[in-house]
């Protein structure tokens, strides 16, 4: 089922990630599905003990995509460090293999997802401590070359995303979006519960939400994943549902092109 989704922009690629079918929940085994832009399956990828995949970024390097993720799945299932590797077809790549870089942006931080804002050449890095959420900005040149020394901020995550699911992030320019919500359920009938909120990085402060009704027909309507893509120099806020209770589950995405 989907989790997190990205955008190769120069290349023109869609990436998808979720957990592997078949393995636990918190077994940390992902699957990578690289797709057309027209949704056209031209590739996957395995990666074990890796993590949960809330949110995952794609970064174009001339004809080749480079991924960023989480790595090293702790007890819960969620990676206790971030990494980057060349997307591979058919291929498999654990967790400790040799060659997987392994990065700790924020020392203390138990896990680590991100965001990349090429854009800006900036990275939100989302990460766990005792006392909660934390929001961190890189820039994108220095965590490509594996160096988180030089924090443009480190933030609390805002209280009032503390009550609520989050099921995928993503930055563009001083903004960081999110969503949350669950699936449709007797306690969560249509319309649902799903909102998109954007978070003011300079302020660390909610400043608009809203709830979506986007694919509101849809079968159990689990909201997952995240992006930005520049299209012809328009950015669009992109945000997916997953669908249908039995198999195949379905991915099913959506975009804004009006928004902070």
């Amino acid at each position: 089922m989907l989790q997190g989704f990205a955008f190769d922009d120069v290349n023109g690629r869609l990436f998808t990630i979720q957990l592997t079918s078949g393995t636990g929940s918190t077994s940390g085994d992902l699957t990578v599905t690289q797709l057309s832009l027209t949704g056209q399956q031209s590739g996957s990828m395995t990666l074990t003990g890796f993590g949960h995949g809330v949110s995952i970024a794609a970064q174009p390097v001339g004809p080749d995509t480079y991924l960023w993720t989480e790595k090293d799945a702790n007890a819960n299932g969620y990676g206790a460090h971030l990494t980057r590797f060349r997307f591979v077809n058919g291929s498999t790549l654990d967790h400790g293999a040799a060659s997987l870089p392994t990065y700790t942006p924020v020392a203390g931080g138990l896990e680590f997802t991100c965001s990349i804002d090429a854009q800006h050449d900036r990275m939100a890095v989302r990460y766990h401590t005792p006392a909660g959420k934390r929001i961190a900005l890189f820039p994108l040149a220095d965590a490509t070359a594996g160096t988180f020394s030089n924090t443009i901020l480190d933030i609390a995550q805002p209280d009032e995303l503390a009550s609520v699911t989050i099921q995928g992030y993503t930055l563009y320019g001083n903004y960081l979006y999110t969503l949350d919500g669950t699936a449709y359920s007797a306690a969560n009938p249509d319309p649902g519960n799903t909102y998109v909120r954007a978070v003011d990085l300079g302020t660390g402060e909610v400043v608009q939400r809203f709830l979506t009704t986007a694919g509101g027909s849809l079968t159990y309507r689990e909201p997952e994943g995240m992006t930005v893509s520049v299209i012809q120099g328009e950015p669009r806020l992109y945000f997916g549902f997953a669908s249908q209770t039995g198999s195949p589950r379905l991915a099913n995405i959506f975009y804004k092109k009006a928004w902070i």
